[in-house]
């Protein structure tokens, strides 16, 4: 992967194909959960994918600021005027698509299309294996506690689909844990998004070019 020195992180990223820019926001749990996708002919030969790491995942450099979801908007914004993405198809996943959210109301006049994939709701119960995970990742059982939150959000049986279609996916995930249990699911608690802030986002993004 190519790597970025943005204003305090270093993050690394890929990019496949050619068009119009499809770029992928991976949440906590799942580093490089859509990666497979990259790999499609289908896509890579429509648009040009971007995938990067966020700061304090696998190979980007830790975040010396805590994780806000408002500061992750702001470093994809560095990112896309890094690699001169003016206009983008943004997609995220659970807690990543509540940052998408975010920079598409920040950065509305960037952002072509939203895709929000599973966005985790505070407001919906979580299921009861979320809060032990939390519970055990704070008693200091960190393995315990990514296997816990995995059954809760994927089913029981997720482990062969998941290591079949991403073989790293439960290394990165505990290499992980720290930023994700300690950070990210902080960081969604305290995030809101409601009518007030759609508003301001749909005030921004103004009508749709004729080229829409």
């Amino acid at each position: 992967m190519d790597r970025v020195a943005l204003d305090d992180v270093e993050l690394e990223y890929e990019i496949r194909g050619n068009g119009e820019p499809v770029v992928f926001v991976h949440h906590g749990a799942g580093v490089d959960w859509f990666v497979p996708l990259m790999r499609v002919p289908a896509l890579a030969d429509r648009y040009r994918i971007v995938h990067y790491h966020r700061a304090g995942y696998a190979g980007s450099s830790p975040s010396s600021a805590p994780l806000t979801f408002a500061l992750e908007a702001v470093r994809f914004r560095a990112l896309a005027a890094h690699l001169g993405l003016t206009r983008v198809h943004l997609i995220g996943h659970s807690a990543s698509a509540c940052m998408a959210l975010q920079i598409a109301l920040d950065d509305a006049q960037r952002v072509h299309s939203l895709t929000l994939l599973e966005p985790a709701l505070m407001a919906v119960p979580s299921p009861p294996e979320v809060p032990r995970a939390m519970e055990l990742y704070r008693a200091g059982d960190t393995p315990a506690a990514v296997e816990t939150f995995l059954q809760g959000t994927c089913g029981p049986q997720y482990r062969p689909i998941l290591t079949r279609a991403v073989p790293t996916a439960i290394e990165q995930a505990l290499a992980a844990a720290d930023t994700f249990f300690g950070q990210e699911l902080p960081a969604l608690r305290q995030w809101s998004f409601g009518a007030n802030e759609a508003r301001h986002h749909a005030a921004g993004a103004g009508r749709p070019r004729r080229d829409e």
